[in-house]
């Protein structure tokens, strides 16, 4: 019980704190489907089909998910205030190779998943519709969630099956990067459906006895557009290319992951090739700027860009780090608080099933059982693609919010677990009870909301020049009020978490060129209050006094000022 107690999390500063109205949702989804296929609601007038209850059963996910994101509240995280609407906008505008790292270094994400949102904000979308559309992916995730969660107790008796489906979703549903992500420009539900869907596709092919060359094929489709639109998503198509070699057959093993790892590398190169060879092109590295130790472009040093500063460091760290993942300190796996037991409660039960199985294996005698099982493929798979998932996210990340595919489906396995050591005349109270505890303990972080106003992005710019060169300063979120400035502007970083004004990078140098070579107006762009003389003189530029206007936005996570600059003697 000490792993359900927890602090609440924090208040941002003019956030407001995410709503648990989501929860709420994917729960009345679950019970609805779960009656369904339970047949406890045989009477009423649902579709005798299969495919078309799964039709209207998606129409349901979507429509609850749309729903539970716009009583979220507008999204409003430090990633959409620095590239989920420049990037997009930069791309379809052109602006790629000539502006240069507004969005520090994040500019260079491939933008292709930020398109749909940023077409919604340019063609004008109410606000709410638009909250409701980047809802719907977790509609799709929460579909295939459900269709997992039937393949694996569907063969149980009602109502027990029923329940067993019901709290495996709403466990897996409700997590605390779920709730805070819902309809988010942050993206991780976008990649999780297609995770969810590949894992399905998998899992539904093994349960029925054979692979299917051609689903799997789709399947490895999926996962690899998933990875390529955002690249932590790759955790997921090793975690599942893991789960297809639990088969006796070993050559039928090797098919199968020929066909789906062929399949990945094909999504990679539709949703991502583009983009790495525009990178390529532009600056010497088809993953710019990561991985500069193996590409080497001259524009970096030739050293990694993303150093692991998350997660544990000592063996001692590693053994207790499941649980550590209950409520962990601030920057541990997420920079902000959060309180979830679902992987400590799935540790704990994987440990309490293998004792009780030696128990049993000590007794010589096989445990009684009064009630069909979980399908044992179905749950062996899902239990494989998780553990293999978590152990390559955990080395390689440890940041919580990547592993939001993996905890959709803790449910399966916690109500796996939880059938498994308990008495069978318990079961249906036991699973209640512990989903109850899981989902009223659960708090989700909180990356920044704010109200509905009559455009998403609202911006206001104060007057400026024609043809002027706009430097920003500052690790602060500023680019999306780019977006707004007059087309004729040209932006580029001078300090940020990519260029350091004192530092001797081909980047640093490219800027330098491009200040040096501008002969209209110059202002700068940075957080108010924040230092900046120290970065401007680098490139032998000074701000005017009494030069400066406040750029105001209503996603911005700190107040921005526009100064005008002039030029000083290096």
């Amino acid at each position: 019980m000490a792993l359900l107690i927890g602090r609440t999390l924090p208040e941002f500063r003019r956030h407001r704190k995410p709503r648990a109205l989501g929860s709420g949702a994917s729960a009345a989804i679950c019970i609805v489907f779960a009656t369904m296929r339970a047949g406890i609601l045989h009477s009423l007038p649902f579709p005798a089909s299969a495919r078309a209850r799964d039709g209207w059963l998606l129409v349901l996910c979507l429509a609850a998910s749309g729903v539970a994101s716009i009583l979220a509240g507008q999204d409003a995280n430090w990633d959409l205030g620095n590239y989920h609407l420049y990037n997009p906008w930069a791309w379809l505008s052109g602006r790629y190779g000539y502006d240069l790292a507004p969005a520090q270094l994040q500019t260079y994400h491939n933008p292709l998943l930020d398109v749909p949102f940023y077409a919604m904000v340019a063609a004008g979308w109410p606000p709410r519709l638009i909250a409701f559309a980047m809802g719907m992916p977790a509609g799709v995730a929460a579909f295939f969630v459900l269709k997992l969660a039937t393949l694996v107790f569907g063969s149980l008796a009602p109502p027990l099956a029923g329940l067993a489906i019901a709290s495996a979703a709403v466990i897996g549903l409700t997590g605390a990067n779920g709730r805070a992500m819902l309809g988010s420009t942050m993206n991780e539900w976008h990649v999780a459906a297609l995770v969810m869907a590949a894992l399905w596709l998998v899992v539904d092919g093994r349960a029925k006895g054979r692979d299917s060359l051609p689903m799997l094929a789709l399947a490895g489709l999926l996962a690899g557009m998933a990875s390529g639109l955002k690249l932590t998503a790759a955790t997921y198509a090793v975690g599942i290319a893991v789960a297809l070699l639990l088969r006796r057959d070993v050559l039928a093993a090797l098919r199968a992951n020929l066909v789906f790892g062929a399949a990945v590398l094909a999504g990679i190169a539709l949703t991502l090739g583009p983009w790495m060879a525009w990178l390529d092109a532009d600056t010497g590295n088809p993953l710019f700027p990561y991985f500069n130790d193996i590409f080497r472009s001259p524009l970096l040093p030739p050293e990694p860009s993303y150093v692991r500063s998350f997660g544990p460091k000592t063996l001692p760290q590693w053994l207790a780090f499941p649980f550590a993942l209950a409520s962990p300190p601030v920057s541990y796996v997420s920079e902000v608080r959060y309180r979830d037991v679902r992987v400590p409660v799935l540790t704990a039960l994987a440990l309490l099933a293998a004792l009780v199985a030696a128990s049993r294996r000590r007794q010589a005698r096989p445990a009684c059982v009064v009630a069909p099982e979980p399908s044992a493929t179905a749950t062996r798979l899902v239990a494989v693609f998780f553990v293999a998932s978590f152990l390559i996210w955990a080395p390689l990340h440890s940041i919580y919010r990547y592993l939001l595919a993996a905890e959709l489906v803790t449910g399966l396995l916690i109500v796996a677990l939880a059938l498994r050591v308990t008495p069978a005349p318990a079961r249906a109270g036991a699973l209640a009870v512990l989903a109850l505890l899981i989902v009223v303990t659960t708090r989700p972080q909180n990356w920044g909301r704010t109200g509905y106003a009559a455009e998403f992005l609202d911006v206001a710019v104060p007057p400026m020049e024609r043809g002027a060169l706009v430097v920003l300063t500052g690790d602060a979120p500023m680019a999306h009020v780019l977006t707004r400035f007059p087309p004729d502007a040209r932006h580029v970083g001078l300090e940020n978490n990519l260029i350091r004004a004192r530092s001797s990078t081909g980047i640093r140098a490219r800027a330098a060129a491009i200040v040096d070579a501008h002969r209209g107006p110059i202002y700068q762009l940075a957080p108010r209050d924040a230092p900046h003389a120290q970065a401007l003189a680098a490139y032998g530029l000074a701000r005017v006094d009494g030069s400066c206007a406040e750029v105001r936005s209503n996603v911005e996570q700190g107040r921005l000022v526009l100064c005008g600059v002039e030029r000083i003697a290096r």
